[in-house]
């Protein structure tokens, strides 16, 4: 496969690697069959340093030493892995179940074949196993996994979905993971295989525009809501910057890495504050304000008293009209009806719906976190998984941690 050049520094816009190369990369390193959708993120693609002084190097502001990130979709899993690990064995470290035949092991969502890969790989034969594929690794291995196979390289790290667990995160944050990943700025490879699988690919693109993005614009417009004063004035107002935030932060609520100093802990900072990630996400959540706009929701956007074109003043009101408009917006298993159905089968009291919100998003994330990470101590195998920690070192955290916590940037 070929390696990425990374770029040396990031444009001003903070890109550090266009569209096309990463579709040509992708294209040399993948199969491509069973590819419905794919996109990249990260530090290794939009610069999150901080400041960038001219003629000096900022250590905590690297540029060009990051994996560049992919998320790949596919239709069929199992079909995915056998072809992938045809073409690129070393990116495994034991070989994965999906390259036995169907039928010939249990469905690969069961949470028994971790139990099963663990006894096997005992066995005194564990060589003459590994080399005859009969290493078992699942793709899910407890409810709560959004079942993101994650191989890494010396310059990406890719994770691979199947098209109905990532439908089901955009549609409905069952594991606020992808879903949370997509809500920032994302590069999405939409001239990739694009001839086939064209109508799953446009359930995705709309799921994440008319679902995803709406959902967390709204879930942040609540969280950043206020009673009305004692004058009864509904009026509320924010900056780029804080509703911004404010959406970067909710796949990071409840995420254990954070309170364990895993992870940076200025991880949101950088994603909003970075070079051109304002005007990013301004793009992003266009089409969810027109969205919120079409169903009756009061909102302005103009700019603040500073005159600064990059931080626009948001003003919406929050009547109890408005609330209705945004809790509608939220996915269904998050909705104002799920909340009252929790209220009447709950004897005890009740948080408000905003707070019940965010309990609800926090305890998804650390699910999901932490299934990825114990599935991830299974396949990154002890030298990939060292390599990656050395990697992570720097944002923050012990190496242990960076080892856990492999696979969600």
């Amino acid at each position: 496969p070929t390696k990425v050049t990374m770029a040396t520094s990031a444009t001003d816009d903070g890109e550090l690697v266009n569209n096309k190369h990463l579709e040509n990369l992708v294209q040399e390193t993948l199969p491509l069959s069973e590819i419905v959708y794919c996109f990249a993120y990260g530090s290794g693609v939009f610069s999150q340093a901080l400041t960038v002084p001219q003629n000096s190097s900022n250590s905590e502001n690297p540029t060009n030493n990051n994996l560049i990130d992919l998320i790949v979709v596919v239709r069929d899993s199992r079909k995915f892995h056998h072809e992938n690990y045809t073409k690129n064995p070393s990116h495994y470290w034991t070989p994965p179940r999906w390259m036995f035949p169907a039928g010939t092991a249990k469905d690969y969502k069961d949470h028994d074949a971790l139990v099963s890969w663990f006894t096997s790989w005992q066995q005194p034969q564990q060589q003459q196993i590994r080399s005859t594929l009969t290493g078992l690794i699942p793709l899910k291995i407890r409810g709560g996994d959004p079942g993101v196979y994650f191989n890494v390289t010396d310059s990406i790290k890719y994770g691979v979905v199947q098209v109905e667990d990532f439908m089901q995160d955009l549609s409905d944050w069952k594991y606020m993971y992808l879903a949370g990943r997509a809500q920032k700025p994302i590069l999405p490879l939409l001239d990739l295989n694009k001839e086939r699988h064209v109508n799953q690919r446009q359930q995705i693109i709309n799921a994440q525009e008319q679902i995803n993005l709406p959902a967390a614009l709204s879930a942040a417009l609540l969280f950043l809501s206020r009673a009305p004063g004692k004058d009864g004035k509904s009026v509320q107002s924010c900056s780029d910057l804080q509703l911004f935030s404010t959406i970067a932060e909710l796949s990071y609520r409840g995420d254990y890495r954070m309170q364990m100093a895993a992870e940076d802990p200025k991880k949101v900072q950088r994603l909003v504050q970075s070079a051109g990630q304002l005007k990013r996400f301004q793009s992003l959540y266009q089409p969810a304000v027109k969205h919120l706009l079409s169903n009756g929701f009061s909102m302005e956007i103009g700019n603040n008293n500073r005159g600064d074109q990059n931080k626009r003043l948001w003003t919406w009101d929050s009547s109890l009209q408005s609330q209705s408009i945004l809790e509608s917006n939220l996915p269904p298993s998050l909705s104002k009806s799920s909340y009252n159905i929790n209220q009447s089968n709950n004897a005890g009291s009740v948080p408000p719906f905003a707070d019940w919100l965010s309990l609800q998003i926090a305890n998804r994330v650390r699910t999901s976190a932490k299934a990825q990470s114990i599935k991830g101590i299974v396949t990154a195998g002890p030298s990939t998984a060292l390599r990656y920690a050395a990697r992570k070192l720097s944002k923050g955290g012990s190496v242990w941690s960076k080892l856990l916590f492999r696979g969600h940037t």
